[in-house]
């Protein structure tokens, strides 16, 4: 009987290739062969993905009953990260096998599904302890650097710390979908970039507000700036909550830089192609600003006519302004003139001739 329907599985899995064995088919498939019962790792290799699969679960589910305390689960994850932090000095072994991804994975889900969840403290957890990395792992390669070093050797780190966060990342995926999305808070992501820049500007806010903006003035001028570092520097703190921080640097040093800009324009350009000038740089800033800063087109805008309208039409009114000052004050001296000759003409008399007026002329 046993036979018959191993025959009859047989038959229906080449219509359903991916259907399990049932437990009896399997047990006489084994005594045929002069099998035991074998643990699930050891089990017949006709034996799917899919049985495997749910095995798992429902071993997983046995787990789950069990109440997991943070301190206990939080072990588990804590060493997760510290391992793939050596990924930041470029070590291999920094990498986790799948065995101790699906570990630190599983831990992390117990923790989010229990009844007593651990969500918002494992998301504390996960901030603090990647600032501790960046601390010890990151800031010590950053010191003594200037210009592109500096930035050269910071976007390495950053370049470490992204391939390092797509794993632990991974860990607390299920705390982003479920958690972090229903609070509204920043995605794992974000909330990593916040970790690197936020602890990185509170050390080096004046060496990397430095080295980017004199990027940036280069590439304004035309120098040849590489922009993969320049981008990959900015659209990193743009990710962060430092962004904010940046972008006011940025503004005010436009602002300073078409100060001095429209100083030399205004001697350089006839009025209607300095107007013509105002208006090219302007398009051109509002496209630049909107990929230096991830801002939308219209915020963009705005922040153009402060940062660079208004330094250049400044400069334009002022300049009118005192050319018109001066031609009112050349006005009123012909108008001075004129009436002290209109004055002395009147006085003039025949019997007075020349000499009156010589004499009138000595005496002013």
């Amino acid at each position: 009987a046993a036979a018959r329907a191993t025959k009859a599985e047989e038959r229906g899995r080449e219509r359903n290739p991916l259907k399990p064995f049932s437990p009896a088919a399997l047990d006489y498939r084994r005594r045929a062969r002069g099998e035991t019962a074998s643990r699930v790792g050891d089990q017949d290799p006709i034996l799917t993905g899919v049985s495997l699969l749910v095995i798992h679960c429902k071993s997983k589910a046995v787990k789950m009953n069990d109440h997991l305390s943070f301190e206990d689960g939080w072990k588990v994850l804590e060493q997760g990260i510290l391992k793939c932090s050596k990924i930041l000095e470029d070590c291999a072994a920094g990498r986790p096998t799948v065995a101790e991804y699906m570990n630190c994975y599983d831990c992390a889900y117990r923790m989010a599904v229990q009844k007593n969840h651990y969500c918002q403290e494992m998301y504390n957890g996960y901030k603090a302890t990647l600032a501790n990395c960046v601390h010890a792992m990151v800031l010590p390669h950053l010191m003594h650097k200037r210009d592109d070093c500096f930035l050269r050797e910071l976007v390495k780190m950053w370049s470490n710390y992204c391939v390092m966060i797509r794993f632990v990342a991974g860990y607390f995926a299920y705390v982003g979908r479920c958690f972090l999305e229903h609070k509204k808070l920043p995605s794992l992501e974000d909330t990593a970039a916040t970790s690197f820049f936020a602890l990185v500007f509170s050390y080096f806010h004046d060496e990397i507000s430095d080295a980017l903006l004199m990027l940036i003035r280069q590439e304004r001028d035309g120098c040849n700036v590489d922009m993969d570092l320049l981008m990959g520097i900015m659209r990193a703190i743009c990710r962060s909550e430092v962004k904010p921080i940046m972008k006011s640097a940025v503004i005010q040093d436009t602002y300073m830089y078409y100060s001095r800009k429209s100083s030399e324009w205004i001697v350089q350009y006839p009025l209607p192609d300095y107007l013509a000038k105002v208006q090219e740089t302007m398009e051109k800033e509002t496209k630049r600003l909107i990929h230096y800063l991830c801002i939308s087109e219209e915020e963009s805008s705005d922040l153009c006519l402060k940062a660079v309208n208004a330094p250049l039409m400044q400069t334009y009114e002022n300049y009118t302004r005192e050319k018109c000052i001066g031609g009112q004050v050349m006005l009123e001296t012909y108008k001075t003139v004129e009436e002290e000759l209109l004055a002395r003409c009147s006085r003039l008399t025949i019997e007075g001739g020349s000499d009156n007026i010589s004499s009138s002329y000595m005496e002013k």
